[in-house]
């Protein structure tokens, strides 16, 4: 695994300027300054580890890039064959310090407006691209803090499948003890080890419009759901709502 920084030239070509080992910030730990809307674009540091450039030539890159782009660009996650696999906008990019650390290696730290990934999702997919996700329901240990990092991996690295007719699933409520854990359940049931069936509400939804995994009549299977229902009544009225919108059907037990 790699990450690549390139400056926004689409739709030319989504070119990297230069590769680097590892990264850190891209999920806004080091926030400089939040937006005041609420929103998550905020002014952040971000490390990038081990360039594959010299000092000077990655400087002279970098400026000559920027210019031309208007300081907007993407950090991309890349495969081991360099491919790429998902990326993150930042706007305002600036070079903030270049140092070297005991090895020699080049580190950068760079500074913009920042589309802040989920809390987890670096690690989470950084964890798929090395070891990988070996058997279903790793979910179930994460922090609720990080539940939202591991569905946004699954989206962004395109975890799932083709359309199914007639599917029939079956989920346990005993193990969500999160909110959001239900689509993790719901996500590997259609999809698989690690699969992905929406992260909210809205994204559930959509996923009904096909695309995701699903298309024509589904039925979901709910054990235990009362465990879910006693912890969240509210949202689990409006998970029932969304089946009900879109003709799926749910059978609790």
């Amino acid at each position: 695994m790699k990450i690549g920084i390139g400056f926004d030239k689409y739709p030319e070509s989504y070119d990297f300027i230069a590769t680097f080992n590892d990264i850190s910030g891209i999920e806004g730990e080091n926030v400089i300054q939040y937006s005041q809307d609420n929103n998550p674009i905020n002014l952040c540091e971000i490390t990038l580890y081990q360039c594959d450039l010299e000092k000077e030539k990655f400087i002279d890159r970098f400026n000559i890039e920027s210019e031309l782009y208007d300081n907007s660009a993407y950090l991309y996650i890349l495969s081991s064959k360099g491919e790429i696999l998902t990326s993150t906008y930042i706007s305002d990019v600036k070079i903030e310090k270049i140092f070297q650390d005991n090895f020699d290696n080049l580190n950068v730290i760079i500074r913009g407006w920042l589309i802040e990934s989920s809390k987890g999702f670096y690690e989470i997919t950084k964890k798929r691209l090395t070891s990988g996700i070996k058997k279903l329901g790793e979910w179930k240990s994460l922090p609720a803090e990080k539940v939202q990092g591991w569905l946004d991996s699954s989206l962004r690295l395109g975890i799932y499948g083709n359309d199914k007719s007639n599917k029939y699933a079956i989920i346990d409520g005993k193990n969500l003890d999160s909110q959001d854990k239900f689509y993790c359940a719901l996500g590997e049931e259609i999809n698989g080890i690690g699969g992905y069936f929406g992260r909210n509400l809205d994204a559930l939804h959509d996923c009904f419009y096909g695309g995701f995994g699903i298309t024509g009549k589904f039925t979901l299977e709910w054990l235990n759901h009362e465990v879910y229902k006693l912890k969240f009544p509210e949202y689990f009225k409006e998970i029932l709502e969304v089946f009900s919108v879109n003709n799926k059907t749910i059978i609790l037990k």
